[in-house]
């Protein structure tokens, strides 16, 4: 399961079990996957199977209307994505993350393309693109629109040689035209095989990939069974961002803004 173990009894509690805020927001897309509408917070106020069944509704009682707005076309870009284009830096469409996988079954390259397509199509913030023009930067979404080069598959004889690939791959993201993931399947000589992931800052951090690997896993199973790929609901990020811009410029936290200004700085220097 989720928490690494074999038996969890309904009443252990989540954290001490081993739970935080990124597993929680797995056992949330995992319940919706399931017909069960939890949120984030549901596992901090209900920290034990029992009562978090009891706090569990089913996802047509509660499920909002969808957001009726285009899935293309500009997005207001959201703070930290602001922040990050206003920094000098010397190789922006490098600053990325990536990881290295070691699959215990792996399908067939084919597969994995076609898989990688999938989570592109579902996840909006895969395909935006990041314009400079006279007055900042523009963040618009892409169409959707099959990348035959999505994937690349290298030979891997050596380690060097597995390196070199790794950081070709992700010396090869764009900001402009929204190439944002580039995927990098590795054969090595004794049959085994690698897979990159490389995705810039701009549209992962430490919490996404977690849910990303988990529904390129899915993908691969429903491709490969020969049924439709169907992932959890994702949040479209021009959605996100205006949420996000709204709660900024809200009375509700202008009013904490003396709280935070009257800190005394030195109560602040006296914490452990």
């Amino acid at each position: 399961g989720l928490l690494g173990r074999d038996h969890v009894g309904r009443h252990d509690d989540f954290f001490t079990l081993g739970g935080d805020s990124i597993v929680a927001l797995q056992v949330v897309g995992r319940a919706r996957r399931a017909g069960l509408l939890l949120e984030p917070r549901d596992l901090f106020r209900h920290r034990t199977l029992a009562a978090l069944a009891a706090a569990a509704r089913p996802i047509a009682e509660d499920r909002p209307a969808p957001e009726a707005l285009p899935e293309t076309g500009p997005l207001p870009l959201l703070p930290i994505q602001a922040a990050f284009l206003r920094q000098p830096v010397p190789e922006r469409h490098h600053w990325n993350q990536a990881l290295l996988l070691v699959p215990h079954a792996l399908p067939g390259w084919t597969i994995v393309a076609q898989a990688l397509d999938a989570l592109v199509a579902h996840h909006l913030a895969l395909r935006q693109r990041f314009v400079e023009g006279p007055d900042g930067w523009h963040t618009e979404t892409l169409p959707h629109a099959p990348d035959p080069d999505r994937l690349w598959l290298r030979p891997a004889p050596d380690d060097d040689t597995l390196a070199s690939h790794c950081a070709q791959a992700q010396a090869s993201l764009d900001l402009g035209q929204g190439r944002l993931l580039r995927g990098l399947g590795l054969d090595q000589p004794d049959g085994s095989r690698r897979l990159l992931l490389a995705i810039h800052h701009l549209a992962v951090d430490g919490v996404s990939w977690r849910i990303l690997i988990d529904d390129l896993a899915t993908a691969c199973d429903h491709i490969a069974r020969g049924e439709p790929v169907i992932l959890p609901s994702a949040t479209p990020p021009g959605s996100w961002a205006r949420r996000l811009l709204a709660c900024a410029g809200s009375r509700a936290l202008a009013a904490e803004l003396d709280h935070w200004r009257g800190l005394d700085d030195a109560a602040a220097a006296r914490l452990p």
